[in-house]
């Protein structure tokens, strides 16, 4: 599996169904990742990321950045 969604908030049965209207449709999923994303409190995108993360519990477990085997 390429890509992975968070099971509490988007369900197999709503991936099932969004995967029937995107082959309807002639659509296709891209996921686009930004490898180079300054890592500093200062940069707006970053803080908001690290915010976002932040606010994970053991039923939502956000991750938002990409991370080597060790989590770094």
């Amino acid at each position: 599996m390429y890509f992975v969604f968070n099971e509490v908030n988007f369900t197999q049965d709503a991936l099932d169904e969004l995967d029937l209207e995107m082959e309807a449709s002639d659509r296709f999923l891209v996921s686009i990742t930004d490898p180079h994303l300054m890592a500093d409190e200062k940069y707006k995108v970053f803080a908001e990321g690290v915010a976002l993360e932040k606010q994970s519990t053991d039923d939502n477990f956000i991750n938002i950045f990409i991370r080597d085997p060790e989590g770094n």
